[in-house]
């Protein structure tokens, strides 16, 4: 057996692995040999037909087993001698030629490690937004707190827009009188909850007790088909009306929140807080245009099966949140009902992206040598885990070792980003107001 290899240009190689005839017989031999073990002839016991018999029987049918033969034995043999080293399983795609008495030649190829040559990675320059947090953000915030703890008090007369209302309410269609709709205990915050367009109003005004019947008129693009394009009849009966009651902002309410020492200390503390929150949020956008630009200036040759691998991971990923078993591209495409093409092609620009982003980080952890201590991943351990795992088991949770493999990673990732920021040419830029910066990182 002999074989040869070429460089392809995306970080694969050919093999090429060419067989001697006693080679080839050898396997066709180990195949029959296996074929006999189930091999039945009238005359024999399954299993106990002659080894020649069952060549006679079987002739050329046996050749896939055969190749795999070949190809078992030989990447046993030569793959701690290919040259680049593969990083997953050679695939043979061609047999050239099989015969017993001329040999055999079969071609493939296996991904090597991707060729990274990195470009400029100190003092990138980028701008920076600056947060500015004014009164009336830390006024929204602690009315978010205000809410948060309000109590719910009777309304004692009419109700009004915002109160929470539970009615008993039965719809029909005013044309047919067909039921559509009945529920005897329906909770709605006047103006919140999603109802019926125009009930709300109808039912501000009405007091405990109270019946009604209003007739609706409903757009053609109502999103509920029964109800779309219907004038329909509400009977309403108010069962109970209440009003959210909000303490007031005083020292009382910033000790009952935390334990401040007044109201005053609470809005230091508020304003501290988002203020470090929107820097660590632009910190996290700075650095990822530092990185951008880095990719941009390196030269990746990645092989393609490293990316398939990613987007793989993706839909995996998005189809457990769907709670699907073993998703693939088209559930996914059923599910979202999106474009298969778009869908396609943004799992693998996305995947892509990762990929190269974690490709150069690696790189510039290996020039710059930076390391992360036994310390650092048990610490990072405790902190993840510590309150799930019982301390008599943490020291022989200490001990899996693909659990430290990963938090070791994603340590090394963390702080390689950190090296990355601390090594930019990083410049103040505009001032942009917290809840600008909030809109800009909400979904859209």
């Amino acid at each position: 057996m002999e074989f040869k290899t070429k460089k392809q240009d995306n970080a694969t190689v050919e093999l090429i692995i060419k067989f001697k005839p006693d080679e080839v017989n050898d396997a066709y031999q180990k195949a029959y040999q296996k074929a006999q073990k189930k091999f039945k002839l009238p005359g024999f016991r399954a299993g106990r037909v002659p080894l020649d018999l069952v060549e006679k029987h079987l002739g050329e049918s046996v050749v896939e087993e055969a190749l795999h033969e070949l190809v078992h034995s030989a990447l046993d043999e030569i793959i701690s001698d290919l040259n680049p080293q593969p990083i997953s399983v050679p695939r043979f795609t061609e047999v050239e030629q099989i015969d017993r008495a001329k040999g055999a030649t079969i071609k493939g190829q296996y991904d090597t490690f991707p060729i990274i040559k990195l470009g400029k990675y100190r003092k990138i320059k980028v701008t920076e937004d600056q947060p500015v947090i004014k009164d009336e953000h830390i006024q929204k915030e602690l009315e978010r707190l205000q809410q948060e703890r309000a109590t719910l008090m009777t309304r004692e007369g009419a109700a009004q827009m915002d109160d929470y209302v539970q009615v008993d309410i039965q719809i029909r269609r005013k044309d047919t009188g067909k039921n559509l709709y009945k529920n005897q205990n329906l909770n709605v915050q006047l103006g919140k909850t999603a109802t019926l367009p125009g009930l709300d109003e109808h039912l501000v005004g009405m007091q405990a007790e109270e019946e009604k019947e209003v007739d609706l008129d409903i757009d053609e693009d109502f999103p509920d088909a029964k109800f779309a394009g219907n004038t329909v009849t509400a009977r309403v009966k108010v069962l109970d009306c209440k009003f959210a009651s909000y303490p007031e902002l005083n020292d009382e309410f910033a000790k009952d929140v935390g334990e401040y020492e007044n109201l005053a200390a609470l809005k230091s503390k508020l304003r501290d807080d988002m203020d470090r929150e929107a820097r660590r949020a632009l910190k996290s956008r700075s650095t990822q245009e530092i990185l951008n630009a880095i990719v941009e200036g390196s030269k990746l040759i990645v092989p393609d099966s490293l990316i398939q691998n990613e987007v793989d991971r993706r839909i995996e990923q998005l189809g457990q949140r769907l709670g699907m078993k073993k998703p693939t591209l088209d559930d996914l495409v059923r599910i979202s009902g999106e474009n298969r093409d778009k869908l396609e092609a943004d799992l693998k620009a996305g995947a892509q992206k990762a990929v190269y982003d974690q490709l150069v980080v690696s790189e510039i952890s290996k020039e710059i040598k930076l390391e992360v201590e036994q310390s650092e991943i048990e610490k990072e351990v405790q902190e993840r885990f510590g309150q799930m795992i019982p301390p008599d088991q943490m020291q022989r949770f200490l001990q899996n070792e693909e659990l430290l493999d990963d938090v070791r990673s994603r340590l090394l990732f963390m702080k390689s980003l950190d090296w990355i920021y601390a090594n930019a040419d990083v410049r103040p830029g505009r001032e942009v107001a917290y809840d600008e910066l909030q809109s800009e990182s909400s979904p859209s």
